[in-house]
């Protein structure tokens, strides 16, 4: 029969069109395999179960404004595959780029200088997997300058914690002149 036929001649590891169970699943935002063809995002947010496939990017736009700052966080497993992640200005040129050999990548903030449209692309640099390609998570996330840069630290929290401790040392002050005043 054509089936077994089929199977005969499939023997080798070469993923081609004769392995059509084991070709690469492109997700929901294809085509989006160019700058001109970018999938465009409302807004920052999360976006699971994505997917690279071998020789075909993922580009996102979103339309930004001066003072805004981007980031953006791809996550997946590097064992399935190594994933590259870049933020692009409204020419197309690289502003930031993570390229990393090890789960997750992770760029920004940048600082958005000009209106218009801003890019995140996602590469499969290396299919390495038992599966064709690589999912992943997007993560984007929009600010404004001057916003706290880096949620996860407390770098910030902390010059708070001694501004407000100052601030109860002083109160305790102000208590003791009040009781003074009292007697």
């Amino acid at each position: 029969d054509a089936a077994d036929d089929h199977d005969a001649a499939d023997d080798d590891d070469i993923a081609d069109d004769d392995d059509a169970a084991d070709l690469c699943q492109e997700d929901g935002f294809e085509d989006n395999d160019t700058l001109g063809t970018a999938a465009l995002l409302p807004g920052d947010g999360s976006w699971t179960d994505l997917r690279l496939c071998d020789g075909d990017d993922d580009w996102f736009k979103l339309q930004l404004l001066p003072g805004q700052t981007l980031s953006a966080t791809l996550s997946f497993a590097t064992a399935e595959g190594d994933v590259d992640l870049s933020l692009h200005d409204p020419s197309g040129s690289p502003i930031a780029v993570s390229e990393s050999t090890t789960d997750d990548e992770e760029a920004g903030p940048v600082l958005v200088t000009a209106s218009g449209s801003w890019y995140v692309r996602a590469t499969l640099y290396q299919d390495s997997g038992s599966v064709s390609g690589n999912s992943y998570d997007l993560q984007v996330l929009l600010g404004v300058s001057g916003d706290d840069d880096d949620a996860a630290d407390d770098d910030d929290a902390t010059a708070d914690d001694d501004d407000a401790t100052a601030d109860d040392d002083d109160a305790t002050a102000d208590d003791d002149d009040a009781t003074a005043d009292d007697d």
